[in-house]
């Protein structure tokens, strides 16, 4: 209903007025019913909504999990850079061990020489032997290891 300037009320306008606004209603309602088919499976348009939210939110859940699960692997792979260290300086130690303890050893220095080496009766026989270097002179003293 519409109130003309003059005062006059103006009933066929109103009415009009009502009709385009029911058809408008109707149409959004038919909007919303309007059915997609999506392969063999037909859904109302508020369902297919509905559906693209429920994926949408997986997605971003699913983004979340993976920057979680990369944050972690980088974390690892930081652990085992760190591990691999250690292990490299526990083997570069063994390694120098190793050499010095080749260095130390007076027996395989005179082998290396190829000075003459012979077992003597001491070495063969319990307790304590020596062995003496012919250019410094010097005796060194060892024990046998027989038992």
């Amino acid at each position: 209903m519409q109130i003309g300037g003059s005062g006059n009320i103006n009933r066929g306008n109103s009415t009009e007025l009502f009709l385009q606004k029911q058809e408008m209603a109707k149409k959004a309602q038919d909007a919303a019913n309007e059915q997609v088919a999506l392969g063999n499976s037909i859904h109302t348009k508020k369902e297919w909504d509905n559906l693209l939210r429920h994926v949408d939110e997986y997605l971003k859940m699913v983004k979340e999990e993976q920057k979680i699960h990369l944050k972690k692997m980088q974390k690892d792979a930081e652990t085992k850079q760190v591990y691999a260290k250690l292990k490299q300086k526990e083997r570069d130690k063994n390694k120098k061990l190793l050499k010095s303890l080749e260095e130390n050893n007076i027996k395989d220095q005179i082998l290396e020489k190829k000075e003459r080496y012979m077992e003597t009766p001491e070495e063969t026989a319990k307790g304590e032997y020596e062995i003496s270097d012919k250019e410094t002179g010097q005796t060194y003293r060892f024990k046998s290891h027989i038992e």
